[in-house]
């Protein structure tokens, strides 16, 4: 699990792979479900361009733990008293003492050490792996700059403004921890024409985590230079164009929603920092070390942001907006390339609701539609039982695998492997999620009155 620190709500961010679930795939349930409901949801909400924001996971499924291994004697199926399971890296265990502080601080202090040695081997490696072994770094040195803050933090928990007064007061010790490593991050992407490189070291510049402005040789780093190196990528006219909309500047916003429109690619290079770092680990993390330090990695492309898509979909690509036959032109064009070179679940909710605002064609959107239902449904099939509560070996291998896998080939083409080997047509799986849909509204309804009155 990779920590976060962040200013603006949440202190430590947990972006847990354990659970399976993506960011892009929670927001595409929202987004592309009913093409024929209007969706109350801002698509880029949890991902500003301000890179940095808290985002919250659902909890997974209820999985009972040890269920990836139970064996006789083991993880068995019952709940009586000295049932064993597995806590990888520390072997089989009363499930009574699985759940003990004193487990959870042992797991807890492996994963930091192992952190800190991927952080070492990334560092000397070459190019974005080696990027990401810094950035991986200054997370390290935040937390252990953070470690005597740990009780006040806990006494806090109930109250904002207690929480906001211990940000403060942390704020200069987590800056002074980080700034070294990120100075260095900087000007080694400031001196390469390498896109991922640049992508990586502004992301790790631009989390929040040390307050507005960009300190020490951050400040280096800016979006228009990622646009001059990276000219047919969407991902960086996108930041600009919300840069651009923030300050008014009418002119530079409609230049980069056209930039965007005619981008030949739309790369985050944030979902593929596993793939990118998979080298190195396979040589310097054998086994179990290697599993681990995947999830790790997997955690930073979970805490990758988002371009800010709100601002095209709620301003320059609204129904009034697409009035004018070259806006039209231009929206049109944007959301087709999203919906053709996107890899993640949010550039594919982006288009389709970007065509529904145009006005495609219903068969088309109907079509659309079916096939994300049955995507939907393939990945969350896929991902049943993968609990991240299911702390065993296996459970943890095979998390890692889909995490790895995913960041090789993309979300979408891992999601319609799934759909291909489901055995099940697109209008079986679409049915099915559709059915899932109206449960979790019935449900959601029916807990609306409780929540209300408590």
């Amino acid at each position: 699990m990779v920590r976060i620190w962040n200013r603006t709500g949440a202190r430590r961010v947990a972006i847990c792979i354990a659970s399976g679930l993506t960011l892009g795939l929670l927001i595409l349930l929202l987004v592309a479900a009913d093409l024929d409901d209007e969706p109350a949801i801002a698509v880029a909400a949890p991902q500003p361009p301000a890179i940095g924001r808290r985002v919250v996971l659902p909890p997974a499924p209820a999985v009972r733990r040890g269920e990836a291994t139970g064996g006789p004697g083991r993880s068995g199926d019952g709940d009586g008293d000295g049932e064993e399971i597995e806590v990888c890296g520390l072997g089989f265990m009363p499930r009574e003492d699985a759940l003990a502080p004193a487990v959870a601080r042992r797991m807890t202090e492996m994963d930091t050490r192992l952190r800190e040695q991927v952080a070492t081997s990334l560092q000397q490696a070459a190019g974005v792996a080696s990027a990401v072994g810094i950035w991986l770094e200054s997370a390290n040195a935040i937390e252990r700059a953070m470690a005597p803050f740990a009780e006040r933090e806990q006494a806090c928990r109930q109250s904002a403004d207690c929480l906001d007064r211990l940000d403060r007061e942390t704020e200069p010790a987590r800056e002074q921890a980080s700034r070294p490593l990120l100075d260095a991050l900087a000007r080694s992407a400031v001196a390469s024409t390498d896109p991922a490189t640049y992508a990586v070291a502004l992301r790790a510049c631009r989390h929040d985590s040390l307050g507005p402005g960009l300190p020490g040789q951050c400040r280096l780093l800016t979006v228009e230079r990622w646009a001059q190196i990276d000219p047919d990528n969407a991902v960086p006219w996108f930041h600009l164009l919300a840069e651009a909309m923030a300050r008014h500047d009418d002119a530079a916003a409609e230049e980069a929603l056209y930039r965007a429109s005619t981008a030949r690619s739309s790369r985050l290079y944030g979902d593929a920092l596993l793939a990118t770092a998979e080298p190195t680990l396979t040589v310097g993390f054998p086994g179990m070390d290697g599993v681990r330090a995947a999830t790790e990695i997997a955690g930073i492309e979970q805490a990758w942001a988002f371009p800010d898509y709100d601002a095209v979909i709620e301003q320059l690509c609204s129904k009034a907006a697409v009035r004018d036959s070259n806006r039209r032109q231009t929206c049109d064009a944007l959301a087709t390339m999203l919906l053709d070179r996107g890899s993640t679940f949010v550039e594919r909710g982006v288009a389709l609701r970007l065509g529904r605002q145009l006005g495609w064609d219903a068969a088309r959107l109907e079509t659309l539609a079916r096939e994300t239902d049955a995507i939907l449904a393939a990945t969350t099939d896929a991902m049943s039982g993968q609990d991240a509560e299911n702390v065993d070996c296996p459970s943890w291998q095979h998390r890692a695998e889909m995490a790895t896998r995913r960041s090789r080939i993309g979300e979408l083409a891992m999601a319609r492997e799934q759909l291909a080997r489901s055995g099940h047509s697109i209008d079986e799986l679409a049915d099915r999620q559709a059915r899932r849909r109206l449960a979790a509204d019935r449900a959601a309804t029916a807990s609306a009155p409780a929540s209300a009155s408590s």
